[in-house]
């Protein structure tokens, strides 16, 4: 395995020698598995290794060449190769394999659920070819379908799969009447790019839905808890050439499980406004995104609709040329109606993107997010959004221009500015005037990330300025801005300095 100086390689020599390697591996890695010592690992069980192996085949799915990958380990040494052997659980997703060795990896799955692409290969071989034959045969063993082109054998899967948890498809397939006997219990989730069928009883325990075309009186959406619409879907319903507001409420309503949506502007929109009486009122509904893109007529769902609380949601526009202000306004009245969680008190600018948290903490989910926006001032939210003003500011720098965001909010008590990239960033602070009040008057704490401070001879003396117009010392934190002792000591005479 060391003259393997390549996966391209590797895939060569796997094709070239399935049987050696696979059907007969005691011949070619005998004596390489007796060799290699895995006695610093033999005091863990089978079991563990197992999980190990998994988190590791899980890791490289869906990767380019993925089973060259994660095949190494089969030939550590015997005992990962037995373990590996004599789990069946390893060996049932199948992301490319070599084809000539597609059946003996096959084999080893035994009777375990099987994932399953079909029509993933450009060219049909009987070495590939079983694995639509063998879903033909036994659905019963699928757990999860992924149909990767519309071919004949989609007519063929007439079977019940009682197992099927999940459906892919990345084209336009056209299902029989008949497709999987009408009965798959455990289908829950479904990503197509095509279109489902109006009456379908295999989709009655449908609860995730995205989609490209639908019929939206489809009697199997009311089960729903998530719902995507794939940007330019289309309502299949007939006579239809465009989608009014009116049909997306109605549809909704329909769903009365609905947790999770999201929602871009259909293939053909009739603005003709909505007339309902009384809103469309989703119990379960706490995460909505909606792409706006150019159409602000979309804003309408907002003011039909009632849910009992919120907990996100985000709006995106192409660009800010986009935005209407009366479409923020209605967006930022329905969160404050409806969001019933703790206060906002984090908030992130980077560039045209506004993310509002609860708190700042890596990978925290922001509760309300406005991408395509980059607002100028922060006067409006301190109207629509009384009771969260930002206690703290992130801001990203990127390589062009740089102001500061929101001066006035005299709420802000934290302030981080941090690169953009994976390299520093020049910190560019605009000067104060001698009369003039400093920004963010209740300012605590400033946090300096990945910022260069060239020439030092002008910025750092320019930093001192812009903190020490301040009635009392602030915190600052600088992180990763290669700056010496000499450098900072200015600095220490106006703020509290903290290096990391």
């Amino acid at each position: 395995m060391s003259s393997i100086s390549s996966e391209e390689e590797l895939q060569g020599f796997y094709d070239s020698k399935p049987d050696a390697h696979l059907a007969q591996p005691p011949t070619l890695h005998q004596q390489h598995n007796v060799d290699s010592d895995c006695t610093q690992t033999k005091g863990l069980p089978p079991e563990i290794w197992s999980m190990i192996f998994s988190i590791l085949e899980y890791e490289f799915r869906g990767a380019t060449q993925s089973c060259l990958r994660w095949y190494a380990v089969t030939h550590v040494c015997r005992a990962w190769r037995n373990i590996t052997l004599n789990d069946p659980l390893l060996w049932t997703d199948f992301v490319d394999p070599p084809p000539k060795a597609a059946r003996e990896l096959f084999t080893r799955s035994k009777d375990a659920p099987l994932i399953l692409r079909l029509g993933s290969y450009p060219h049909h071989t009987d070495d590939t070819s079983f694995f639509c034959d063998y879903a033909v045969e036994h659905p019963e063993r699928i757990r999860r379908l992924e149909i990767r082109r519309n071919g004949p054998f989609v007519n063929l899967l007439t079977k019940p799969a009682p197992l099927l948890e999940s459906l892919l498809t990345t084209f336009d397939v056209e299902f029989p009447p008949d497709f999987l006997g009408g009965a798959a219990p455990q289908l829950k989730s479904v990503t197509c790019h095509g279109s489902l069928p109006l009456e379908a009883s295999w989709l009655t325990n449908l609860t995730s839905l995205q989609c490209m075309k639908v019929y939206l009186e489809a009697p199997w959406l009311s089960n729903l808890t998530s719902l995507k619409f794939s940007s330019g879907w289309t309502d299949l319903g007939v006579g239809r050439l465009h989608v009014d507001m009116e049909t997306i409420l109605t549809a909704l309503e329909n769903m009365p499980l609905l947790q999770h949506l999201v929602l871009f502007p259909p293939y053909g929109v009739d603005t003709t406004p909505c007339k309902r009486s009384t809103p469309v009122h989703l119990r379960h509904l706490r995460n909505i995104t909606v792409h706006f893109n150019f159409m602000v007529a979309m804003v309408t769902l907002f003011k039909h609709l009632r849910v009992d609380g919120i907990e996100k949601l985000e709006a995106s526009w192409l660009s800010s040329s986009f935005v209407d202000p009366a479409v923020i306004e209605t967006l930022c009245q329905f969160f404050a109606t409806y969001y019933q969680g703790g206060d906002l008190y984090s908030w992130r600018q980077d560039g045209d993107l506004l993310a509002l948290h609860r708190s700042f903490a890596e990978g925290n989910t922001p509760a309300l997010t406005f991408r395509g926006y980059g607002p100028k001032s922060f006067a409006p939210f301190k109207t629509l959004l009384p009771r969260n003003m930002p206690r703290l500011l992130t801001v990203r720098l990127t390589a062009g221009s740089w102001r500061l965001r929101y001066p006035e909010c005299d709420a802000i008590q934290e302030l981080r500015i941090v690169s953009g990239y994976s390299s520093p960033v020049a910190l560019k602070l605009p000067e104060i005037g001698v009369r003039a009040s400093p920004p963010y008057p209740s300012l605590r704490r400033l946090h300096l990330e990945l910022l260069s401070f060239e020439p030092k001879a002008k910025r750092i003396p320019l930093l001192r300025r812009w903190i020490a117009r301040r009635h009392s010392k602030v915190e600052l934190i600088l992180q990763n801005c290669g700056l010496t002792a000499q450098d900072i000591e200015p600095l220490r005479e106006v703020a509290h300095v903290v290096t990391m």
